[in-house]
């Protein structure tokens, strides 16, 4: 399962509303449940609610705080997003993603693919594309091109991200060619 130093989203479901697609579903902490996500799709912020006593929701709050801290000071915002300042919302965004990428991927792992980039074309900045690997190799020539930024490589066990283990490669455009997102 998609986990970002212990946070995870499960039972994710999409629709769509009127500022783009939203989502909502549980959100765990170190596999257990602790509170609810919902991006409403409306142009607001999403809705980040913990379970519990103002002392439990407060300890969650602090917990998502510093994994939020500590995900942007490992994978920094990058392009169009790097002035921003990262927060909460944008960290369960990012988990939400991480999480339908993991879903997708599962999806060709079937067919023998390796690896998957997501990743956008310089010039291209609205435009997404998803590229599959059977081999190494191919992951190894897909980080050398010129033409792509903000690219997320993912392989197998890619999708588990913890202070010990850094899973994801990616960022082709940054000066690591092996972590990012």
């Amino acid at each position: 399962m998609a986990s970002i130093y212990g946070f995870e989203i499960k039972g994710l479901k999409t629709f769509v509303g009127r500022d783009g697609i939203g989502c909502q579903g549980n959100i765990y902490y170190n596999g257990k449940k602790v509170g609810w996500y919902n991006d409403s799709a409306n142009g607001g912020m999403a809705d980040i609610d913990f379970d519990g006593d103002r002392e439990r929701r407060t300890k969650m709050e602090l917990l998502l705080k510093e994994a939020t801290r500590k995900y942007y000071e490992r994978f920094p915002l990058t392009g169009q997003y790097a002035d921003l300042e990262p927060n909460e919302d944008i960290f369960m965004e990012d988990l939400v993603n991480f999480t339908l990428d993991e879903k997708e991927f599962k999806k060709y792992q079937k067919d023998g693919y390796i690896g998957m980039a997501i990743y956008k074309k310089i010039n291209e900045p609205y435009k997404a594309y998803t590229l599959l690997f059977k081999r190494e190799k191919a992951i190894e020539e897909f980080q050398k091109r010129p033409d792509i930024e903000r690219a997320r490589i993912y392989t197998k066990d890619a999708f588990v991200i913890t202070d010990e283990s850094p899973q994801i490669q990616g960022d082709v455009q940054e000066s690591s060619p092996n972590m990012g997102m």
